[in-house]
């Protein structure tokens, strides 16, 4: 199967590569099939952390995401059972967490990720959905670079913990990287 898409071109798939968010990803109900890519960036020869996941129905439909524990090795999703069972697993280990990440205009180190609201995907059958934790913990906008850091480094990122509490209020509920 061909797709195009605005941010990658042509791509071919197989249906193995197919993602399916039965109810939609909020926001973008209406749209439910999409695949992994991966990011590909011109200043890095290593693999990058990031990964998009596109719309195989809406060419411009693209999110950036991350494997959280990349930068916060410490993230737990609190997984119920019920979330666990509406992606048709039974175990956390067929399960791959995903987070979706925000990326200002003109400023690349302003990146966030929403530990909030991580999506989960089942390895076996490639069914996902995105699932509110129920946690203090976390937050829709936690920094993935170091305020003081961003401003001496050109591409590294660290691991920075989130932001406050009065910005998080000020945020919508479900950010979204614009396509």
């Amino acid at each position: 199967m061909n797709i195009e898409t605005e941010r990658f071109g042509t791509l071919e798939l197989s249906p193995d590569e197919i993602i399916t968010f039965p109810d939609g990803v909020p926001g973008f109900e209406g749209f439910r099939q999409y695949t992994i890519v991966a990011h590909q960036s011109p200043l890095r020869s290593s693999a990058s952390p990031f990964q998009w996941i596109q719309s195989t129905e809406k060419p411009e439909l693209a999110f950036l995401a991350v494997d959280p524990r990349h930068f916060f090795p410490e993230y737990e999703a609190s997984v119920s059972r019920t979330d666990l069972e509406s992606v048709g697993s039974v175990t956390l280990s067929s399960i791959q967490v995903l987070v979706l990440l925000t990326v200002p205009p003109n400023d690349p180190r302003g990146i966030t990720a929403n530990l909030l609201a991580p999506i989960i995907m089942n390895k076996i059958n490639r069914c996902a959905k995105q699932i509110i934790i129920n946690s203090d913990k976390y937050g829709l906008r936690h920094r993935l670079v170091a305020e003081t850091y961003a401003q001496t480094a050109s591409v590294s990122c660290v691991p920075h913990s989130k932001t406050s509490r009065s910005d998080e209020a000020s945020s919508v509920s479900r950010e979204r990287l614009p396509a």
